[in-house]
């Protein structure tokens, strides 16, 4: 099966053109105004706006795009506008002409985050943000940089953690499969594709990839994906290894605001010397993983905060959203509202 993959990619690489997948055709009918109507390039598609003054964005992770939630969203269809966010460039219903060869930084995906928030919700609304995997560290960025705007943050299966606080074997997994990433990505935007799926055909998944338990309950793009791998969505990956490199990456502070100098800071309301303490954040994880993506002392931290901030273990991997929806639902739930009781009570 990896022989005829593989094979079949080399034939797609040889003719020059990159490998490509059918449109997804609107769940509704042609019809449907919501199919009709023309799309923006990376803009989110806006499924439900009830008549509720606290909106909830839910941005997703690699490889997946704005449908990620679906089977969480309709828990909140009656109290909260659900703005679905693809991460910039992995939306297979949107054109991604603007995205550039070498993918975006992350201060380029906080700006576009912020721009449609801005253009959902307003530049003052006060949001709940979602996020998970890649989505998660971009939502933690936002909410760095625009502190009072962020009512709650919930992040999914990605936190906040660094080599010294993993395993000498954890360290060999976590740099191992984002290395094949960033150099399969680097490998198409040099036009070499063929390096890059060879160097991922070849990577021992099965012993050294992060998630060897997701076989079940994987969301449909990203099943799509690993099956016929679009490179040029993997440079979320160069741009982590080109920020440590070059010691640009933002770096997350779990219970406190950035310094001044932290790259994160820049172009925020961060800046002020009144900057407010960081949002109730709730954080959700698989316990059925080869690694973590998060720190005890994240975890600790997490818990010992006296505004509602808390973290939860789920039996599952790392698509918690796609494999235990209703438990999601009911934790982010639980969590919106104690949170703002917390609140109200100081």
């Amino acid at each position: 099966e990896v022989r005829r993959w593989l094979l079949d990619f080399c034939r797609r690489a040889g003719a020059g053109c990159a490998a490509t997948r059918p449109r997804r055709s609107h769940p509704c009918s042609s019809s449907c105004p919501a199919a009709q109507r023309r799309r923006r390039p990376n803009r989110p598609e806006r499924r439900r706006r009830p008549p509720v003054s606290s909106p909830r964005h839910v941005r997703s992770g690699f490889p997946d795009d704005e449908n990620s939630f679906e089977k969480v969203e309709g828990h909140f269809a009656s109290t909260h506008a659900v703005l679905a966010v693809g991460w910039p460039g992995f939306s297979e219903n949107q054109k991604n002409d603007d995205v550039p060869r070498w993918g975006l930084s992350f201060d380029a995906v906080v700006d576009r985050l912020r721009a449609t928030i801005v253009d959902a919700a307003g530049a003052d609304a006060q949001v709940v943000l979602v996020g998970h995997d890649w989505g998660a560290y971009a939502a933690m960025l936002y909410a760095q940089r625009y502190r009072r705007t962020v009512a709650r943050l919930v992040l999914l299966d990605v936190g906040v953690y660094a080599p010294r606080d993993q395993s000498l074997f954890a360290n060999v997994v976590d740099v191992g499969y984002k290395g094949v990433l960033c150099f399969a990505f680097a490998c198409k935007a040099l036009g070499v594709p063929v390096l890059g799926l060879l160097a991922m055909a070849s990577y021992p998944w099965r012993w050294l990839g992060p998630c060897p338990h997701e076989h079940h309950g994987v969301p449909p793009r990203v099943r799509r994906w690993f099956r016929r791998p679009d490179l040029a969505l993997c440079y979320p990956y160069f741009h982590l290894f080109k920020g440590l490199l070059s010691g640009t990456l933002p770096k997350m502070e779990s219970s406190s605001p950035p310094r001044r100098g932290d790259p994160a800071a820049r172009g925020g309301d961060i800046q002020s010397p009144s900057y407010p303490a960081p949002p109730p954040t709730l954080y959700l994880y698989g316990t059925r993983k080869r690694i973590m993506f998060h720190s005890a002392a994240f975890l600790r931290t997490l818990d010992a905060r006296k505004d509602g901030s808390r973290s939860r273990a789920l039996d599952c991997g790392h698509y918690l959203q796609a494999q235990r929806p209703d438990d999601v639902a009911a934790e982010i739930h639980a969590f919106i509202f104690s949170a703002a009781e917390t609140a109200a009570a100081q």
